[in-house]
């Protein structure tokens, strides 16, 4: 019983074999024919197969160009998501190192109080002793204070929510507090 199958198997691989080299033997002879076109007709033919190879260089081209700007952009957004996610993980420690470069980018100014000298950040002119201070910086000044009252209003005015005087600073809990806070201030003015 055991010689009848291997004898099967045997006729079944040599069908199979059959039926490959049938299908290898048509495709060198269609190989051939369409050679033995194309030299015949070369002049004819050849501006069709150099616009075809332009066209799948072009293809090419605008694929890996594809690819390459959805590769930059996904590392990007991935980029911006994890910086998304450590500014709500900075302490305020870190937050006062920062320079008024570092939150938002080069165009961004940042006023700060005279406390923040030497930081990169744009802080009141101070009187000098013996000097007064001159008629621009004393309009300098008194732009920054107008701009730093609103600043320092809108605090004020989030502290009188108790979520904020009872919350530690610790976490990202703060963070999601202030963010709270600041929409709730905002739709009662909307109101």
């Amino acid at each position: 019983m055991g010689r009848y199958w291997v004898a099967v198997r045997k006729r079944r691989r040599s069908a199979s074999r059959k039926r490959r080299e049938a299908r290898l033997k048509a495709g060198a002879w269609a190989g051939v024919a369409v050679l033995a076109l194309l030299l015949t007709f070369w002049s004819a033919i050849w501006p069709y197969l150099v616009g075809l190879l332009l066209l799948g260089a072009v293809g090419g081209g605008t694929w890996w160009l594809w690819r390459t700007d959805r590769l930059v952009r996904g590392s990007d957004r991935r980029w911006r998501h994890e910086d998304a996610v450590n500014v709500g993980h900075r302490t305020l420690a870190e937050v006062d190192l920062m320079d008024g470069t570092q939150f938002e980018g080069e165009s961004v100014t940042v006023l700060a109080d005279g406390a923040y000298i030497n930081t990169g950040l744009v802080v009141p002119h101070r009187k000098r002793q013996g000097r007064a201070l001159l008629p621009g910086e004393e309009e300098d000044n008194a732009e920054h204070r107008k701009v730093r009252a609103r600043v320092e209003h809108a605090f004020a005015r989030m502290k009188h929510y108790k979520i904020l005087r009872d919350c530690r600073q610790r976490g990202n809990g703060l963070h999601h507090a202030v963010q709270a806070v600041a929409h709730m201030h905002n739709l009662t003015l909307a109101a």
